[in-house]
């Protein structure tokens, strides 16, 4: 009767095991179908969000962009702008879907902080992407319009003036929206900051150097042969500022870039002496002949 008793209770005990299995088959069944569920609809809107974008950009930036030194290297490169963001914002609507979906998750311990660790920084990542690239091209858009404006308001000697302007503007802009596409994305911080810093006076430095040694070339011809040491002179001068900008967190490599920035200085200051005088015999000599015809 014993053994007969503990056979029974065992198989009840194995019909209440059975039912338990059962049950966490069905709520792990109904878990995937509702994550599918989401999926699919976040496919979905991505794929008519893609449409939409894509059709905006048809309409609106290409074709201000074909016009552009910039949207001529995209078309060569074999980019599709349009729809290279239209993809950007399809994986951004993914990235949101899969986001909602790992809350149905059952709890995984460990392996379940990292996916949804993953899933909280996809949006983040993708969205930071599309800041940087849908960014850059509307800076340079904005660049261009900024110089067409400008080329209208100065003379046309002056036309120099305006594209160093815009150049700068467009430094500046693009440094903002680098810096904003990082912030959306968590890459900030005491690294990146002077890194972004340094970059843009050392782009700048480039930009305004050569606008005013090619300007002063034009008013004077006979600076000519001083401009491509004027040239090095002020690019090794920003290039160091702006190396000792993104070193700037590095205290003895700061102090060695300061005592190389004297002595570059120093140095082609002395080279640029020579060029200096003859520019003033060559600016003066006319002056003296007129006045020695006169008497």
């Amino acid at each position: 009767m014993n053994l007969i008793n503990s056979a029974t209770v065992n198989a009840i005990n194995i019909n209440i095991d059975w039912n338990q299995i059962v049950n966490q088959i069905i709520n792990g069944l109904m878990i995937a179908v509702v994550i599918l569920i989401i999926l699919l609809v976040g496919y979905l809107v991505g794929v008519l969000a893609k449409k939409a974008t894509v059709f905006a950009l048809r309409k609106t930036v290409d074709p201000a962009l074909e016009k552009t030194d910039l949207g001529q290297s995209i078309a060569k490169s074999g980019v599709d702008f349009a729809n290279l963001i239209g993809g950007l914002v399809l994986a951004f609507v993914l990235s949101i879907a899969f986001l909602v979906a790992v809350h149905y998750l059952p709890n995984m311990g460990e392996a379940g902080n990292v996916i949804t660790q993953v899933a909280l920084y996809l949006p983040r990542l993708i969205g930071g992407v599309i800041v940087l690239t849908v960014g850059i091209i509307l800076v340079g858009l904005l660049a261009k319009y900024i110089e067409t404006l400008l080329d209208g308001v100065f003379d046309r000697k002056d036309r120099e003036l305006s594209k160093l302007i815009s150049n700068l503007i467009l430094i500046g802009l693009i440094a903002f929206a680098i810096t904003l596409g990082l912030n959306i994305m968590l890459l900030n911080g005491e690294l990146v900051y002077p890194l972004i810093l340094g970059t843009v006076i050392i782009g700048a430095g480039a930009i305004i150097g050569g606008t005013m040694v090619d300007s002063l070339t034009r008013d004077h011809p006979s600076f000519e042969d001083a401009a491509p040491y004027a040239k090095f002179l002020i690019y090794i001068v920003f290039i160091t500022i702006g190396v000792a900008a993104i070193f700037s967190q590095y205290p003895a490599t700061l102090a060695v870039l300061q005592t190389l920035a004297w002595g570059l200085a120093i140095a082609m200051a002395l080279l640029m002496v020579p060029f200096i005088i003859k520019l003033f015999k060559a600016e003066y000599k006319p002056a003296e002949k007129e006045v020695k015809k006169e008497e």
